[in-house]
């Protein structure tokens, strides 16, 4: 079984329906105090792929539903600036396979595999009409940490956000931002005042 021959003919049948590959490493940290969080994180849960991102003030949670991407995107840690190389080749218009493959194959030859990723999950708001409420509080937060999770946001087909997507949900007592869709958990945990 030969994936980069996988690869060619998957390229060629997937044609014109195109799921894309999401960047989500804007969420990593860059301070270099936690070396897990990092990276991305994949990993199976329930029978899904999830591709994870922190930095323990945001989180990321991108549930991957494209066939191809779930059998080529091995369960473990991905260096950020491979794992956006990958989503650059994966999203070309013209897919470039070889890229994407040979991306995925220099991840697992330059980054640690043996980091424990935080039980991130617990995090993560039950999503119940008692925990969620429209935008309306005085949560601070830093700018380019908002901007991020703005971004990390998919907008409709005209490339519009709606705000009214944009809920405040409350976990042990905390508030924070958060968005979630079928596909996406992405939360802003609040600086402390």
């Amino acid at each position: 079984y030969n994936r980069n021959e996988s690869l060619v003919q998957v390229g060629r049948i997937r044609g014109g329906s195109k799921i894309y590959m999401k960047d989500v490493t804007s969420f990593c940290d860059k301070t270099g105090i936690k070396p897990e969080l990092e990276l991305v994180y994949v990993h199976t849960k329930n029978g899904k792929k999830y591709a994870v991102a922190t930095d323990a003030f945001r989180l990321i949670e991108w549930k991957i539903t494209d066939d191809a991407l779930i059998e080529f995107i091995t369960d473990g840690f991905y260096n950020a600036k491979k794992w956006t190389e990958m989503c650059k080749a994966w999203n070309k218009k013209n897919q470039d396979l070889k890229s994407f493959s040979d991306a995925i194959k220099q991840n697992f030859a330059i980054t640690k595999q043996d980091y424990i990723y935080p039980d991130y999950v617990q995090i993560i708001p039950d999503i119940t009409p008692e925990n969620i409420k429209d935008f309306n509080s005085s949560i601070c937060v830093r700018d380019k940490q908002f901007i991020d999770f703005i971004n990390a946001i998919p907008k409709d087909n005209f490339g519009r956000l709606k705000f009214w997507d944009i809920k405040i949900c409350t976990k042990n007592g905390k508030e924070m931002i958060f968005y979630w869709d079928d596909t996406h958990k992405i939360l802003l945990m609040p600086m402390e005042k």
